[in-house]
């Protein structure tokens, strides 16, 4: 491997030592640079070492395998505890030198075999290791040592395996996350690492060819002999081991020392170095992530098959006929005594399932994937503790699922359910059954998502979503808070009928995203009446699920953008669902699912009361029970709060008031206002109100109006670590203003009781609130990097508002924006009366809703202005230029 010149170099040491094998181990070229490097490195050790014992590659290191950011773990094995230290300390030493990150210990073969029995992660990477150079007898008896353990301990050792996998799943959850760690992920490097260290366990000697320099002496075919794997599965098997090399390789190389997870900004990049390209309408990135699920599915399964080797089959004594060929033994349901010939008789597995709140057991999944590909499945779940016969694969025949009118009738029983509906569905998919009913959804296994919002792909995220729609946690290791607005939801789907038509929109509102993102709402709605003649929708029927599939993404964006209180607002809402109450609930329950699907916390508590509230609003529209419309005039108003206030106080401030803050203010706020009123004081004078809710805090704001207010505010209440979610403004003719906020307290945040100090140093010029957003930048730790910039757009629209001008900006999220933007639009002379913040991964979405110095929308003239004022604000452009054009 080295040339006699290159090891010669290597033993004088010094600079051209380190260059010559930073240029053999850095960049080692060729289809498989992790083994060259294993090769390189082995032969370099070779030329180095000069000491006793022998000299045993352990971890990454002794499985053949070092990408560019791998440590280099080694043991010195030796005869007993008098060994030449100082020679090994030189050779370690030269090896720092040569710019190696080395890991090392010493033992003799007392001290290993303690190891093995007591160090679950030391026995491990013994276990793992091979004979890099040295004494060969030595390492034999390391070897017997071994065999010893594998007779003796490997069931318990297995076991404790296995279990530490159980762990490292909960940590790091999904196959299918937007960041996977290619790593320790589930499918990723270290399942494969155990599904290997397994079958060296358990596999039977005799097939296997030896390896002398190993200490489990099986080679990397011990695996597929172990779990039978035909030479398709075994060819699967390398495409995937190879997938996942070459991108963990090339993570390495994009990031060196930064560790194995695939950030979102190196994604882009990683499938560049991949040499992958878009396709379909989606990113190469998207593809790329696709490609490395695909793979870490499949060994997913591969370990999955690894454990069902290791446990015996239920008894039969312990089973309970639930149908035919359907059994219960404990909280699972199994096939019992066998697969059915006919595979449409496998849906009856889990309907028993979801009837019984049982789960499908693992042996079970894998016996029904194994019937639907035309395997044997006695072969894919036998028991290694049980003797299994040796005999060639028979042809691959796979089975098609005949969709005739039970299967179809019984599919849609299933989806009417009650609670356990999500599990059973996630167990179809897994099992490859659920793609005989709606392929349209199976297309989207392992779809990556382009948006650091979603933290799955989309047939993740679906699945996610089914387990909210059921009041279930969606996400693995966080459970759901039950707040009034959870148990509403509760309540209404456990009463709502036909939920087999919403869940049927929910698995079906995001499969238009196979063709990209951009105008996927569209695409899913296309594929409807596919679904509707396969399962005999009726028109109303189809029609239903077409609206809740189109109307998924408009719910939350009238919550996000519009003023949820005013009626404008909820009759949008009533129009939209045609006045029909069964469609409102079905929105509202689906879009809620959705969102909290997506990712722990996407589903504020500030965004879940507004979502709620206008439901609630638009049902009691619908129903005739609205309550009664305030009063809209002076005299109305002193007559509803006769006897309960001050009239003449009441009066003063009203005879103040615009008509529209007559006819918009609800009775419990404006007698917060004239709380308000009377709570003023200081110069300028000020009064502030907060009302702590669950996970955000609403705080009123009174003092009089001055040029740059609402900027001011702004900028302290940010400057203060309270993120802003939503503002509205209202002021009377003679300049006092009430602005209503919602907050949440970020990193830091000054106390509530304090705020009221700081927004009045700020209003007399004491503090200036881009130094104090400034200095909470500074304070903050910095933001993790993203997969690319949000997108910058900013949209005004006169028509949806009847007297004002909608102003929509999306921009990429960053402290102190709401700042800049409320500031450019108070230099522009223009009035904000309502203003709504939302977070979405990397972007925020601020929402105003502004007038013209006299009065309505802004004028046609003053357009570009306006936007070119905004573009710069949102890019955080100096002061001075905001107005500039």
């Amino acid at each position: 491997m080295l040339s006699p010149e290159q090891r010669e170099l290597l033993r004088a040491g010094g600079v051209p030592a380190r260059e010559a094998f930073h240029a053999l181990w850095r960049d080692p070229g060729g289809p498989e640079p992790a083994r060259a490097r294993t090769e390189r490195t082995d032969a370099a050790l070779r030329a180095l070492w000069e000491g006793s014992g022998a000299l045993v590659a352990v971890g990454g290191y002794g499985r053949g395998r070092l990408f560019r950011g791998s440590d280099l773990d080694l043991l010195v094995l030796r005869v007993d505890e008098l060994g030449d230290d100082e020679r090994v300390e030189d050779f370690v030493r030269r090896l720092w030198d040569l710019g190696l990150e080395v890991g090392h210990g010493t033992r003799t073969l007392a001290g290993c075999a303690e190891v093995l029995r007591r160090d679950l992660a030391a026995a491990t990477a013994l276990l793992e290791g091979r004979l890099v150079c040295g004494d060969e007898a030595l390492f034999a008896r390391l070897q017997a040592e071994a065999a010893r353990f594998r007779a003796e301990e490997r069931e318990r050792f297995s076991a404790a395996k296995l279990a530490e996998a159980e762990e490292r799943y909960r940590r790091f959850g999904s196959v299918c996350l937007l960041a996977p760690d290619l790593k320790q992920g589930r499918g990723q490097a270290r399942d494969l690492e155990l599904a290997r260290l397994l079958a060296a366990l358990w596999v039977d000697e005799a097939p296997l060819e030896r390896d002398p320099r190993r200490v489990l002496p099986w080679g990397p075919r011990a695996l597929e002999a172990w779990l039978e794997l035909d030479p398709r599965e075994a060819s699967e098997l390398a495409a995937a081991e190879a997938t996942l090399q070459r991108a963990r390789g090339a993570l390495h190389d994009l990031a060196p020392g930064q560790g194995d997870r695939l950030a979102p900004h190196l994604q882009a990049d990683l499938a560049e170095r991949l040499g992958v390209g878009g396709r379909g309408g989606r990113l190469a990135l998207e593809v790329a992530l696709e490609q490395i699920y695909r793979a870490a599915k499949r060994v997913d399964r591969l370990v999955r098959r690894a454990r069902l080797r290791l446990q015996p089959p239920p008894e039969v004594a312990l089973r309970q006929p639930l149908a035919p060929g359907v059994a219960a033994c404990g909280d699972e349901v199994l096939l019992d005594p066998v697969p059915p010939e006919e595979p449409s008789a496998l849906l009856e597995l889990f309907r028993q399932a979801q009837r019984t709140q049982r789960r499908v057991s693992l042996r079970t999944l894998e016996e029904v994937r194994a019937v639907l590909a035309g395997d044997d499945p006695a072969r894919r779940v036998a028991s290694a503790r049980l003797p299994v016969a040796r005999r060639d694969p028979p042809p691959r025949r796979p089975r098609a699922f005949r969709l005739d009118a039970p299967a179809v009738t019984g599919f849609r029983d299933l989806l009417r359910g009650g609670r356990g509906v999500a599990q059973v569905v996630s167990a179809m998919h897994e099992a490859g059954l659920l793609r005989s009913f709606l392929p349209e959804f199976s297309v989207t296994e392992c779809l990556a998502q382009a948006d650091p919002y979603h933290v799955y792909t989309v047939d993740e995220h679906t699945l996610a979503a089914l387990r909210a729609l059921e009041g279930e946690a969606p996400h693995a290791g966080h459970e759901l808070t039950r707040e009034r607005e959870d148990r509403l939801r509760e309540e209404l789907f456990l009463r709502t009928r036909r939920r087999d038509l919403l869940r049927l929109a929910l698995i079906l509102h995001d499969c238009g995203k196979v063709g990209g993102s951009h105008g996927h709402t569209e695409r899913s709605v296309t594929r409807v009446p596919g679904v509707a003649r396969r399962l005999g929708l009726g028109p109303g029927e189809e029609r239903h699920v077409a609206f809740l599939v189109g109307a998924s993404p408009k719910l939350s964006r009238m919550a996000e953008r519009r003023d949820v209180d005013t009626p404008e607002t909820v009759a949008s809402l009533v129009e939209l669902c045609a006045r029909d109450p069964l469609r409102l609930e079905h929105l509202y329950l689906l879009t809620c699912a959705d969102v909290l699907g997506v990712a722990p916390g996407a589903l504020t508590r500030w965004k879940d009361t507004l979502l709620t509230r206008l439901y609630e609003r638009a049902a009691q529209e619908i129903a005739g029970t609205a309550p009664p419309a305030s009063p809209e005039s002076v005299s109305g108003w002193l007559e509803a709060l006769r006897g309960r206030v001050d009239q003449g106080a009441l009066e003063a401030h009203l005879e103040q008031c615009p008509p529209s803050y007559l006819a918009a203010i609800e009775e419990g706020e404006l007698l917060l206002h004239l709380e308000l009123i009377e709570a003023l004081e200081g110069e300028p004078p000020l009064a502030l109100h907060w009302a702590l809710e669950q996970g955000f805090a609403r705080v009123w704001i009174s003092t009089l109006d001055r040029h740059g207010l609402l900027s001011q505010l702004c900028g302290a209440l940010s400057g203060a670590g309270w993120d802003i979610l939503g503002l509205e403004a209202s002021e009377r003719r003679d300049g006092l203003v009430f602005d209503r906020f919602a907050l949440v307290a970020g990193p830091g945040a000054t106390p509530s009781e304090e705020v009221a100090a700081l927004v009045r140093r700020v209003l007399i010029g004491a503090l200036d609130p881009g130094e104090l957003i400034a200095a909470r930048v500074r304070r903050a730790p910095p933001l993790p990097p993203t997969a690319a910039p949000a997108p910058l757009r900013i949209r005004l629209d006169d028509e949806a508002l009847e007297d004002a001008t909608l102003i929509d900006v999306t921009a990429p999220d960053r402290v102190g924006l709401l700042y800049d933007l409320t500031r450019a639009l108070r230099e522009l002379d223009l009035d904000i009366d309502f203003a709504k913040v939302v977070t979405k991964g990397n972007r925020a979405v601020d929402v105003f809703h502004v007038q013209a110095p006299g009065g309505g929308p802004v004028p046609f003239s003053q357009r570009e202005e306006v936007l070119g004022a905004l573009l710069r604000a949102a890019q955080g452009a100096d002061p001075a230029s905001l107005t500039k054009t």
